[in-house]
């Protein structure tokens, strides 16, 4: 077996001068995302693309990281137009959180490569280093200018500046002179109405605040990413590796848990799951609900064993390597039934009352968790043996998953099939509200879906609906917080408002 990389320690090589502008592009691409309302649209778009030149100009990929560079940039791309182009509440923070999971990514693999030979050592190292990263990006950023202001005043240069010398000591010396003029300004503004009139901007002390605040948050991360991007890293060898009797131990006991289960699921059959729902005073799509979550736990607790054993539990006889096999595909094999059983308890629990997104969401990752255990069963077999591709295939996956996510329409989905299916849009839901209501709460990503079907509800239903469609609140949606979801609702509801004059 070959042997088995691991990071364990790294030099922070000094910050390359392009850093310093870098930077700026961050700061100031995070500020868009505060001029755009810190909502969706064109500024939190912009934002994640500047972190992203910031990086890629920082930290230009090299020939072995040319491939993750261009997969995790595409995804950066991806939810950026997330942002532009949808509303949905429930996906932004999944995608902020995916979007800045690719920045990492693409500052851990994205220069040196190394994507598929990560080990579970290696992924606790990294974080360790992030987090020194975080801690000093800044002062290891504004090193390189602090540094020529030093050499500039011990050794005068004669002749014609350089140009590559001077830019990062003026950006150096404006960074700091802002913060001592600002506070100038502010008290001689306090104490002279005539000279506040000319600073009179329209933005109050916490909004200056919130744009100073957010745009050192923009730099800080450029500059932990770009630190962590460009240290040069030592590799070594791991000693050993967990033994596979360790981990036949632990997914023998899984095996038989799953197998009892399946035997549970069988005795279902004869009626006895109906019987059961009867005598706790549950219909049997309620019975079918309450255990869709339980079962969905159970899969990704598994999921996270498996892939871990599949992982560190690599050495021992020939003999206890194929029972690692054997046993590592039999749990995949029973948690896939398990997937299917959780997938169908919902699509029972769906059609009595109707799509939710979470019903929705849940339904999508349950499908995502049943094809990652094809993965996870495919690294038992030894595909790809001399490389530890297992845990970067699953976060890749992951990433390529969420994207996924962003680019459906899911509000859409939800409103066309309770529009057209057999549910009552005025009956009660076990909220309290009516599937009415739900739809007025899908937002402007399902407006034009719900309009295109109301012909297909009838009149009470549909001038109820129509209405209140009507009667939401309007935000802003020009200039940075420009959002073509909002844009698209407003096209759909032109002209069918009550009043002549659109609310929408």
């Amino acid at each position: 077996m070959p042997p088995r990389p691991a990071i364990l320690a790294r030099t922070v090589v000094p910050a390359p001068l392009r850093v310093v502008f870098s930077l700026v592009i961050g700061a100031v691409g995070v500020d868009l995302a505060v001029a755009g309302f810190r909502s969706h649209g064109i500024g939190l778009s912009l934002a994640a693309w500047a972190v992203l030149v910031a990086l890629l100009a920082a930290a230009p990929p090299r020939s072995a990281g040319r491939g993750p560079a261009v997969f995790f940039s595409a995804l950066v791309v991806v939810f950026g137009w997330f942002w532009f182009a949808r509303s949905s509440a429930v996906i932004s923070p999944i995608a902020m959180l995916a979007a800045f999971g690719s920045l990492v990514a693409l500052a851990a693999f994205g220069r040196r490569g190394g994507l598929f030979d990560v080990t579970s050592a290696a992924l606790v190292t990294r974080a360790v280093f992030f987090i020194e990263d975080a801690l000093l990006g800044l002062p290891w950023a504004a090193h390189p200018a602090i540094d020529r202001a030093r050499r500039g005043r011990a050794e005068p240069t004669t002749g014609a500046p350089d140009i590559d010398s001077v830019w990062p000591v003026r950006i150096l010396g404006l960074a700091l002179a802002i913060p001592v003029a600002a506070t100038i300004v502010g008290l001689l503004a306090w104490g002279d109405p005539v000279f506040a009139s000319l600073f009179d901007i329209g933005l109050d002390g916490r909004q200056l605040a919130r744009y100073v605040g957010f745009g050192l948050g923009g730099a800080a991360t450029v500059a932990m990413l770009a630190r962590h991007a460009t240290a040069d890293e030592q590799r070594g060898d791991v000693a050993a590796e967990a033994p596979a009797t360790l981990g036949n131990t632990i997914i023998a006991t899984l095996a038989a848990v799953f197998a009892l289960f399946a035997a549970s699921r069988l005795l279902s059959l004869t009626g006895a799951a109906e019987r059961i729902a009867h005598e706790k005073g549950l219909t049997y799509a309620e019975y079918a609900r309450s255990g869709f979550f339980q079962l969905l736990g159970a899969a990704a607790i598994s999921f996270g064993v498996l892939a871990l054993v599949g992982a560190a539990c690599r050495t021992g006889t020939p003999s206890q390597l194929r029972w690692r096999t054997g046993l590592g595909l039999l749990n995949a094999v029973l948690v896939e039934t398990l997937v299917v059983d959780a997938i169908w308890r919902l699509h029972l629990y769906e059609q009595a009352y109707g799509w939710t997104l979470l019903r929705l969401h849940s339904t999508w990752f349950a499908m995502w968790v049943g094809v990652a255990f094809l993965i996870v069963g495919a690294s038992y077999t030894g595909l790809w043996r001399n490389r530890r591709w297992l845990l970067a295939a699953i976060a890749c996956f992951a990433l390529v998953g969420l994207a996924g996510a962003t680019l459906v329409n899911s509000e859409a989905i939800v409103a066309k099939r309770n529009m057209t299916g057999p549910t009552d849009l005025s009956s009660e839901r076990r909220d309290g509200g009516t599937d009415l209501d739900y739809l007025v709460e899908l937002g402007d990503d399902a407006v034009p879906t719900i309009v295109d079907n109301l012909d297909g509800v009838d009149d009470a239903a549909r001038d109820e609906l129509l209405g209140r469609l009507c009667d939401r609140p309007v935000g802003a949606n020009s200039g940075l917080s420009y959002n073509l979801a909002r844009a698209r609702a407003k096209d759909a509801l032109a002209g069918r408002c009550p009043d002549e004059t659109p609310s929408r």
